[in-house]
């Protein structure tokens, strides 16, 4: 299983650089639910899917959003819901209130997201469209490195999942947290775009939890519970079990 481990509450290192986090906890329940171990492997989230199409793990996972591009080259089971907001230092020194007044300010986001791209580009076209300078966004490739170019002053703000924006200000680290909610969507583990028998085994796993109440318990533990699925599915309801 190929897993994003810079990702916290998701999944990170411990201080022991052991895995842990929600997506472990869920992993090792399906696993169970299935009488099987999975083993787990550090990837970075853009080469998510191309560990996959490679055929060098079987299952990948790092909160990848359940889209039709997506699935144009993989079937997700999904898990939860996932959403997006901007992060600024304190105090907020551009003034950046959503994308629509990030326009002519550095903007960073995590790269290997279609979607990500996507509303980016559409809101840094929009602010050419209405005579003001484009969005100079930067992709990096961990959620650390992101967060590292905001507060060394590289970009004025960030577009981070609101599950890392939740862990750091627990953790204490000094940022806000602005704007609406954006991509509001659900999240999936990842397998081969052919592999439907895993697929419906890991979503009759995963359905078995949310029944026996263990899904819930899991994400109360990481404080994420407002990120629940009512029910587990495949492309977003497009497969059927």
């Amino acid at each position: 299983m190929a897993i994003v481990t810079d990702y916290p509450p998701m999944s990170y290192m411990d201080k022991d650089r052991k895995i842990i986090g929600f997506h472990v906890d869920l992993l090792n329940a399906i696993a169970g639910a299935l009488g099987t171990k999975f083993n787990y492997k550090d990837t970075s989230f853009a080469s998510l899917i191309p560990e996959l199409q490679s055929a060098r793990v079987p299952m990948a996972l790092g909160g990848t959003t359940d889209t039709d591009k997506n699935q144009a080259v993989v079937t997700l089971v999904d898990y939860a819901f996932q959403s997006s907001r901007l992060t600024v230092i304190p105090g907020n020194p551009a003034n950046i209130q959503g994308l629509d007044t990030a326009c002519g300010k550095r903007v960073g986001a995590l790269a290997g997201s279609p979607v990500v791209q996507d509303l980016l580009d559409t809101a840094s076209a929009e602010c050419v469209k209405a005579g003001k300078p484009k969005i100079d966004w930067s992709a990096f490739k961990s959620a650390d490195q992101s967060a590292l170019a905001l507060t060394s002053g590289r970009v004025d703000a960030t577009l981070d999942s609101t599950f890392g924006q939740t862990y750091r200000v627990k953790e204490g680290q000094k940022i806000e947290i602005v704007g609406p909610k954006y991509l509001q969507l659900p999240i999936g583990i990842q397998v081969a775009k052919d592999n439907l028998e895993l697929a419906k085994a890991l979503h009759a796993a995963l359905q078995s939890l949310i029944d026996s109440g263990e899904y819930k318990k899991i994400l109360e533990k990481w404080g994420i519970a407002d990120a629940a699925i009512p029910a587990a599915t495949i492309n977003a309801g497009k497969i059927k079990p």
